[in-house]
């Protein structure tokens, strides 16, 4: 939790500023959300050009999944 460790929620926000965000990808927002104690889904980011392996595979412990496009570019995907 952010009264653990007040540096990580801080990094979240640094690294969107230093990519030039001014804004937080989804990504970013469940590990802020999860650092003050909110429940998020499971999730997790697999970045372009990397496979999908089966330990990730193991973690999703429902028969239906969300695919969703984690792009700077794409803000707002619906």
């Amino acid at each position: 939790m952010v009264k653990d460790n007040p540096g990580l929620a801080r990094n979240i926000f640094k690294k969107a500023e230093v990519a030039g965000r001014n804004f937080l990808l989804e990504p970013e927002v469940y590990a802020l959300l999860k650092l003050f104690g909110f429940k998020v889904p499971a999730c997790f980011f697999l970045p372009v050009g990397k496979k999908l392996q089966a330990e990730q595979l193991k973690k999703i412990i429902s028969s239906k999944v969300v695919v969703k496009v984690v792009s700077p570019l794409i803000q707002h995907k619906s």
